[in-house]
């Protein structure tokens, strides 16, 4: 019988492998500046790579729901564009690789009890094939070696990139909803939102409100990158 896990670890270590050699033969655009890239494993050249952030920096949302809120840097950055990238390309190395740089970022964060995801809408889902906050979420918990919960899902099936300024920041509550085997018996206290960017925070406010509504005391966030 076929191990998926090990089948997708020998996929993705191969491709690592032949990553520089493709890149060097036909010649791959640094998804930020354009210029021509080789060897790297995203796509960046040295020079926006070297761009990259390795620690947090606050996010003031100016919420009674979010205790605090953190990111690695702008939306507009190689980091946003190498978001950007990954979504709508489909690319889910990008976020496993930016995962990595997520964690390691995420010792600085307060004491914590889990890490909880923001559900995707289920169209974006099926047409994307992964939602790209568990994979950072599931990066994150298992370096900090903490739990990680797929606790909500979502009742608006409809994307914050779709709509404006204004509309994402009108309606925080009937977005999400908790999964009834959650409604009882969810002990940690303290939790940890995880999403690839932030732009005004309803998204983070309104899965914030449904987990304080659950009996959390405190919920943080943490993003790849913000709007803000």
């Amino acid at each position: 019988m076929v191990n998926i896990k090990e089948m997708s670890s020998w996929i993705r270590n191969f491709t690592d492998w032949v990553r520089p050699f493709y890149q060097a033969t036909f010649g791959v655009s640094c998804v930020h500046c354009r210029e021509e890239i080789a060897g790297h494993y995203l796509p960046l050249c040295p020079e926006c790579a070297s761009e990259l952030p390795h620690l947090l920096r606050p996010i003031r949302l100016d919420s009674p729901y979010v205790k605090g809120a953190w990111c690695m840097g702008p939306y507009r950055s190689p980091m946003g564009s190498l978001v950007r990238r990954g979504k709508y390309a489909n690319h889910l190395g990008i976020f496993e690789e930016m995962g990595e740089i997520l964690a390691g970022a995420a010792l600085d964060l307060p004491a914590i009890d889990a890490v909880i995801s923001i559900p995707l809408p289920n169209n974006r889902l099926r047409s994307r094939g992964f939602n790209q906050s568990w994979v950072l979420a599931n990066s994150v918990a298992g370096f900090l070696a903490l739990p990680q919960y797929q606790i909500l899902y979502r009742v608006d099936g409809s994307e914050q990139a779709s709509k404006t300024l204004l509309e994402r920041g009108d309606i925080l509550t009937g977005r999400f909803e908790v999964r009834p085997h959650f409604e009882s018996g969810f002990s940690p206290q303290r939790v940890l939102l995880v999403d690839d960017v932030i732009t005004t925070g309803s998204t983070a406010e309104s899965c914030a409100l449904e987990l304080l509504n659950l009996g959390v005391e405190e919920v943080y966030v943490l993003a790849l990158v913000s709007g803000r």
